[in-house]
C-alpha cells in the first residue's frame, strides 16, 4: 500500500470521458478508525476526453491511519453527475518510516 508522510503531496490521476465534457470532480477519503477524511477536487475543463490530476498536501494536521476512497463524483457540464466508488487506499503516517535505529558513524575507547 502506498504510503505517505506529513510534508508529502498525494496526486490522484483519473481518467475520465463524457460527452458533453467533464466539467469537476470530487473525491473523498475516510480513515475508518477516526471517522477523519481527506477530499480532494479537480477541474475537467469541460474536455470530452480528460486526465483530471487531483492533489492534496498532508500537513501536521492530517490524522495519520489507512485512507479509502469513499467516492468519486464525476460531473459533466450539464450538470449530469455520477458517483464512483473505486477500491483506491493510502496510508498516512506521521514520520517516514526508518529501517530500524540510529547509524554507527564512528567509535573510540579511551
Amino acid at each position: 500500500m502506498r504510503t505517505y508522510t506529513v510534508g508529502d503531496t498525494i496526486t490522484l490521476e483519473l481518467d475520465l470521458r463524457d460527452s458533453s465534457g467533464v466539467s469537476r470532480v470530487d473525491t473523498l477519503f475516510r480513515e475508518d478508525a477516526s471517522g477523519r477524511v481527506i477530499s480532494m477536487h479537480g477541474d475537467g475543463g469541460g474536455e470530452k476526453e480528460v486526465t483530471v490530476r487531483l492533489e492534496v498536501e498532508l500537513t501536521d494536521e492530517t490524522f495519520p491511519g489507512e485512507y479509502r476512497c469513499r467516492f468519486v463524483d464525476a460531473y459533466n457540464t450539464r450538470g449530469g453527475k455520477d458517483t464512483h466508488h473505486p477500491d483506491i487506499r493510502f496510508r498516512v503516517q506521521m514520520f517516514p518510516a526508518e529501517g530500524g535505529g540510529p547509524e554507527l558513524v564512528e567509535w573510540r575507547l579511551s
